[in-house]
């Protein structure tokens, strides 16, 4: 059965998470067969250049997914199914059930020490990653710390952890070291690595600019999970990488991610943390500051079973073609979508 898959995208895969644009000859990606379980499927032919299609863009509070009008799409109770064409804002929809998340992680746990062999990039690599910022004047990622003490410990784990796999030399500089996007002048001692092969990478990820290097989220989510946590856990590494900013009063100010509804990165990390399952990423919820590129960082409480829209857009996005076995439904951007045959005249 022939299905369209938008280039923005994202897929299950044996080898982690793949955008629609990344498909390619040899790609597994996981299906839900007719028994009701997760299976990888390969993609035996090549992909042919893309169409542009209408599209919609489905976003919750905690999801965001694309998909073309006529497939099908898991609801309520009592309209269990609905044409994605006929959705409004306000209207609910499935999310995918943890079954086949704990499925498809399983299947990662398993085949980690393989996915790792294969891999350019290490867990560790990734977790410092996620954590670091540019110094492009010294060709150099470095590390804020607050005081000196904490800053020659860092450098020493960053002697030990990063150096065996990418060479290069570690050292400790005193100054204002902090370029977040909100400012924190008591930062004044950094951690400096210097590794071509690492600050290449540290370039090459640059989320404001819609670009992640494929090595962080296709070797193994175990890898990816790493890069997340360092990105949104303890070590506040988002501040090195996102745009973000606070708001409200003294005591009860939030932190705002600004990440636009319609970039890639916004759909690799808001989907990828309900499949993580440690953070929530969630639209900003006062009225009167609501806004569709706007997203905050809550800790993970519960799977999610259900979600409203709060807006849908419509637009065209070039869309790949593949081949899936008959009846299969496929997951696209965490949510379970129903494929159906589509005529060249509705093309």
């Amino acid at each position: 059965m022939k299905v369209f898959i938008p280039e923005k995208s994202i897929l299950w895969t044996t080898t982690g998470i793949c955008f629609g644009k990344e498909i390619q000859y040899g790609t597994e990606i996981f299906t839900i067969d007719q028994d009701d379980n997760i299976v990888p499927v390969p993609i035996t032919t090549d992909v042919d250049e893309p169409e542009e299609l209408k599209v919609r863009t489905i976003i919750t509070t905690n999801s965001i997914c694309t998909s073309i009008p006529p497939y099908l799409i898991r609801s309520t109770k009592k309209k269990p199914i609905r044409n994605i064409a006929e959705l409004v804002e306000k209207d609910q929809i499935m999310m995918v059930d943890s079954k086949y998340v704990n499925q498809f992680r399983e299947f990662h746990n398993k085949h980690t020490t393989q996915l790792f062999d294969k891999s350019q990039l290490s867990a560790i690599g990734a977790l410092y990653l996620g954590m670091c910022g540019i110094k492009a004047n010294k060709q150099a990622v470095y590390f804020a710390k607050s005081d000196e003490n904490s800053m020659r410990s860092f450098a020493k784990e960053v002697q030990e952890d990063l150096e065996p796999e990418f060479g290069g030399s570690t050292s400790c500089q005193q100054g204002i070291a902090n370029e977040y996007n909100i400012s924190d002048k008591k930062a004044r001692y950094m951690v400096l690595y210097r590794s071509d092969k690492f600050y290449k990478l540290r370039v090459a990820c640059q989320l404001t600019d819609d670009r992640i290097p494929i090595s962080i989220y296709s070797n193994g989510i175990n890898i990816y999970f790493g890069f997340l946590r360092s990105l949104f856990g303890s070590n506040n590494g988002f501040m090195y990488h996102l745009s973000c900013f606070s708001r409200g009063a003294a005591q009860q100010k939030d932190l705002i991610l600004n990440i636009s509804w319609s970039s890639k990165i916004r759909k690799l990390l808001q989907n990828s943390c309900l499949l993580w399952k440690k953070y929530y990423l969630s639209m900003h919820k006062s009225r009167s500051h609501m806004s569709i590129n706007e997203l905050k960082i809550e800790k993970y409480t519960k799977d999610i079973v259900r979600q409203s829209i709060i807006e849908i857009k419509e637009h065209l996005e070039n869309c790949y073609e593949i081949d899936v076995p008959l009846g299969h439904k496929i997951i696209i951007d965490g949510t379970i979508i129903i494929p159906t045959e589509i005529s060249p005249e509705e093309i």
